[in-house]
């Protein structure tokens, strides 16, 4: 599966070690999926997370998340959104050709879908867990956490 994961996913991570958001960066770094980002992606990940993420072992996942990402170039698109910091999220994902972009953001959420790349909730992309036979039913089984 092909993701692109908003900032808010990583800053998210940080809260929880159990939530939907860390299992997703540690999915990307298990090479589980494959997380895109253009050089505008990496660039507001790395300036966020410099300025919110203190905690050594927050800071190691998300590190570790960084260099597992997959280069990709941005390709403009026709999209109406309230917020155009996250029209760069969008074209990392038409671009890449991504499945979905998982985001907490209700701007993005509200567009629903762009060019076939659905716009989900950390909380959604996890639940694909307990579907039986899917990309992430398989990861959960080999974290030893699905049935």
């Amino acid at each position: 599966m092909r993701v692109v994961l908003d900032t808010n996913v990583l800053i998210n991570s940080t809260s929880d070690p159990f939530s939907a958001a860390t299992q997703l960066l540690e999915a990307a770094v298990a090479g589980e999926i494959t997380a895109l980002a253009t050089p505008a992606v990496k660039r507001e990940y790395k300036n966020i997370v410099g300025k919110l993420v203190n905690q050594p072992e927050d800071s190691e996942l998300i590190e570790n998340f960084l260099s597992s990402l997959h280069d990709v170039r941005a390709e403009s698109t026709e999209v109406i959104i309230d917020d155009l910091e996250d029209l760069k999220f969008i074209e990392a994902a038409v671009g890449g050709d991504a499945d979905v972009i998982i985001t907490s953001d209700k701007h993005l959420l509200d567009v629903g879908e762009v060019e076939a790349v659905r716009i989900i909730s950390p909380t959604e992309a996890v639940a694909g867990l307990n579907e039986d036979g899917g990309e992430w039913h398989q990861w959960a089984k080999g974290l030893g956490i699905g049935q």
